[in-house]
């Protein structure tokens, strides 16, 4: 059962919708509450997902000057951040229950915040308001938009992207599209902004993707993929974020431009992938049986969550290129439809010739979150103090709010959401059997040895690095391998203090 747990791969899915992310995290917070209540169900003494590691390893202090990189973890003290008086939504991560975050349009954002930067989700939240307020909340003037004009500055979601990640990082300087092998994972989906027939969604990933065939490496896309210089880690986080947000009536499309064994391709563009694959459940689903042997005993549990039934209303403003008008036009009058196709065909996938295959559990969000508009961002007054002061966003952040719990009350919902979080838990406690396996996902160790000839030989796991320094340099078990250990143990990801 243990190692079940390893082989079966848990995977979110987030759909677009604007700001009506928003109402996605709110969701994704109800069933990190009831994780957080199953988990002390178990165990009263429980801290947070981390456990039994530290929670949110962050670093104090230097004992030598600061260089960017691993060095500047060597140089500190790495010690635990207080979790005292925090609420589920901060003590109990989905990077730590599930391995796979995928989303498409601001679902990509999302997706990027909680599995890229690995924030909690109270955290997420609070970062998708201020995404809302410097987005959504600061149109260009229609006196400087005309038809060849994006709504919105390209530019400040760069900036938004780019503060969150320095807020969230404790070198402070982050980043590329990049996550260590044996973390969870982040799939983001774009849409190429070409005019080819049938033109299907492209999949950034954090990981290697699977193998492909020489027929592949024939496609564009493909030989974009598949590029060393193009790998995750060589491509900057903020642009991931622009290829997949941008839908022409908001952003302009963003070019990364690719080369195929050195020789200079086109510049690649893309656009939202929302339009294309609004529910991005089917892609991630597809990308990940591929990556781990075809079979579907190998996923599960499976959650997506939507934004909303209703139908998308179209913006009342004009695109941002005139060539693009009616395909866009089209795409988004297509998005509802795309939507719940791809839950159908994922419950099909579930239960495929009639037999339970893996554990699928969709929350769309509800009637009255899909009648919010996408990009709404509405603000009333209120006296305080004797004057009156704006808050940025609040009707709209308050309507979102209000939609999500009416659809949290329903019944069907709130047993779902007990189903899942059991089933989430069972699958963590049964992880930490193998503690040696679970720091390395739970916390991003690893450890370099120093000894002898194998001068910062690198090990994902401290069993590896014990049976490294017994077996290859003498070391027995007890006080000296312990010290061992802790003086050699680094971490890619560490918290701000």
């Amino acid at each position: 059962m243990a190692e079940e747990a390893w082989t079966r791969h848990a995977i979110i899915s987030f759909d677009g919708g604007g700001i009506r992310g928003y109402g996605s995290l709110l969701i994704l917070q109800a069933l990190m509450e009831k994780v957080g209540i199953e988990e002390r169900r178990i165990d009263s003494a429980i801290k947070s997902s981390f456990a039994p590691c530290m929670y949110k390893p962050t670093k104090i202090g230097f004992s030598t000057p600061y260089t960017k990189g691993v060095e500047s973890f060597e140089a500190s003290i790495v010690t635990e951040t207080n979790s005292n008086g925090l609420s589920n939504d901060s003590l109990f991560l989905p990077c730590h229950y599930f391995d796979y975050g995928a989303g498409t349009s601001t679902g990509g954002l999302i997706s990027i915040m909680l599995f890229c930067l690995r924030m909690t989700v109270h955290d997420c939240i609070n970062e998708y308001k201020i995404l809302g307020n410097k987005i959504f909340g600061h149109p260009r003037p229609c006196s400087l938009r005309g038809i060849l004009w994006p709504k919105y500055s390209s530019e400040s979601l760069k900036r938004v992207i780019n503060e969150a990640s320095g807020r969230h990082n404790n070198t402070g300087y982050r980043l590329n599209y990049e996550v260590e092998e044996q973390l969870s994972q982040c799939i983001v989906v774009a849409y190429p902004d070409s005019n080819a027939p049938g033109e299907t969604p492209y999949l950034f990933r954090t990981y290697e993707p699977p193998h492909c065939s020489q027929d592949d490496i024939d496609d564009l896309y493909e030989k974009f993929r598949s590029d060393p210089r193009h790998h995750p880690s060589m491509i900057p986080l903020h642009k991931v974020a622009r290829a997949t947000a941008a839908a022409p009536a908001f952003f302009r499309p963003v070019r990364i431009l690719p080369a195929h064994r050195g020789i200079p391709l086109p510049a690649m563009r893309f656009k939202d992938g929302g339009f294309g694959c609004n529910n991005p459940s089917e892609e991630a689903y597809h990308d990940v049986l591929r990556n781990h042997g075809g079979l579907s005993k190998n996923i599960g549990p499976f959650v997506s969550i939507g934004t909303g039934l209703k139908q998308l209303r179209l913006f009342s403003d004009k695109k941002g290129n005139f060539r693009d008008v009616w395909a866009n036009v089209m795409a988004a009058l297509k998005r509802p439809t795309l939507t719940t196709l791809a839950h159908n065909s994922m419950s099909y996938l579930a239960n495929f010739d009639r037999k339970p295959r893996f554990h699928y559990y969709r929350f769309d969000g509800g009637e009255a979150l899909g009648k919010i508009a996408m990009d709404e961002w509405k603000t009333y007054k209120t006296k305080r103090s004797s004057h009156e002061k704006k808050q940025p966003g609040a009707k709209t952040l308050e309507d979102i709010q209000r939609a999500v719990e009416t659809y949290l009350q329903g019944k069907d919902v709130q047993e779902t959401l007990n189903d899942c979080a059991e089933k989430l838990v069972e699958r963590r406690r049964l992880r930490t059997v193998d503690p040696s396996r679970w720091e390395r996902y739970a916390t991003t160790s690893y450890y370099l040895c120093k000894e002898g000839t194998c001068d910062r030989a690198r090990f994902n796991t401290s069993l590896d690095f014990r049976n490294h320094s017994e077996s290859s340099h003498g070391f027995e078990a007890g006080d000296t391998l312990d010290e061992k250990l802790e003086e050699c143990r680094k971490y890619w990801w560490l918290y701000p203090g």
